[in-house]
This record gives C-alpha cells, structure tokens and sequence, in this order.
C-alpha cells in the first residue's frame, strides 16, 4: 500500500524490506526529480495517528540512521534521508523524521 501511494506520486521503489545486517529497511525510495533517495519505515495503525516519535522510538530511529548510513556508498550523489509513512485504513501520510 506505501509503495503503491509513492508510485503514483512520483517516487521510484529501489528496494523493499532491505536487510541490513541486523536492521532492514522497508522501503528505499527515489524522488521523482531522481535527486533524493528515501529510506521509509512504514508504520500501520487503526486508531489515531499520534505523532511520529510515538511511532518510531529514538532506538528505531537509531537502526534507521545506521541503515542509511551504511547505504551512502550505494548513492554518492544523492541526497539521502530518512521518512516514515502511516498507513490507516482510510489513508496515507509521509513525514520526515
């Protein structure tokens, strides 16, 4: 469902559920001005959103900066970021972490 929200936006999937040693990645994501690349947690929930750092503790946010890390060689000339995507049943939303 993230994957297929991103494509119709523009965005290119690289690679889901990258795994990383101990730590993975759900999905690695290019912008569609080709100068960004995205490394997205994504997160499904029923009831309220809450914000993001209820979602995504300071521990996964850890692995997720030491998973794009290790990825930096992989995309030298990109810009490289982490985001998180919420999945309700009613929708979809991004966020920068």
């Amino acid at each position: 469902m993230a994957a297929r929200w991103l494509r119709r936006r523009g965005w290119r999937i690289l690679d889901t559920n990258l795994a990383l040693g101990r730590d993975e990645i759900d999905i690695v994501a290019e912008s569609p001005d080709g100068g960004t690349i995205s490394f997205i947690e994504v997160k499904s929930t029923r009831g309220p959103f809450g914000s993001i750092q209820d979602r995504v503790g300071s521990v996964k946010q850890g692995h997720l900066r030491r998973s794009a890390l290790k990825m930096v060689r992989r995309f030298p000339a990109h810009v490289l970021r982490v985001d998180v995507i919420t999945v309700q049943l009613r929708g979809v939303w991004m966020a920068r972490v």
